[in-house]
């Protein structure tokens, strides 16, 4: 039997996928916390959009409705705010970069494929010791903003320099 639910948590589509009768209906018996009955209406819920409204239309309907100014001026820069390195939002940086098949930080041949696979650091653009110098604390020195992917003989070499050394120090080399 399936037991009450809290039905404010979820939208009004949601509600729909997930009424007790509904899911009587369709033989599933869990309780819709149950991860597996929310993925299940979740696809459900995907692919009745997909069906009703085409790949093209549905696509853009989400976008609009995820990735709205919103999103972008509020919620991403928030979701930013963080000092985990193990973000899903620093994940997905990196991820996109590993499908573009970019470099590693300053790096001429490595790709952050292959940094994520051996080894690689995570180095601070601007250092943990600059930063700290600077007043900051670690929440603030700490954020996936100031996070790239580096191969630890390059952040070896950065060490403490602030950016303007070291990207003047790079120059040089690329112009020499």
């Amino acid at each position: 039997m399936i037991n009450r639910v809290n039905w404010k948590k979820y939208t009004s589509r949601e509600r729909q996928l997930l009424d007790p009768e509904a899911l009587e209906a369709n033989r599933i018996k869990d309780c819709p916390f149950d991860p597996i009955v929310r993925a299940q209406a979740a696809e459900k819920l995907v692919m009745q959009g997909l069906k009703d409204q085409g790949f093209q239309p549905y696509a853009d309907s989400l976008i609009q409705g995820q990735l709205s100014d919103a999103f972008w001026d509020s919620v991403l820069p928030q979701a930013l705010d963080t000092s985990v390195a193990s973000s899903p939002y620093f994940r997905i940086f990196q991820a996109a970069q590993v499908k573009m098949n970019d470099k590693g930080f300053l790096s001429r041949d490595i790709t952050v494929r292959e940094l994520i696979e051996v080894l690689s650091d995570v180095h601070h653009v601007f250092p943990r010791n600059y930063l700290k110098k600077k007043g900051l604390n670690r929440g603030q020195y700490n954020q996936i903003a100031n996070y790239v992917v580096a191969q630890s003989e390059i952040n070896t070499a950065i060490g403490n320099k602030e950016p303007k050394t070291y990207f003047s120090q790079l120059k040089e080399q690329c112009q020499s």
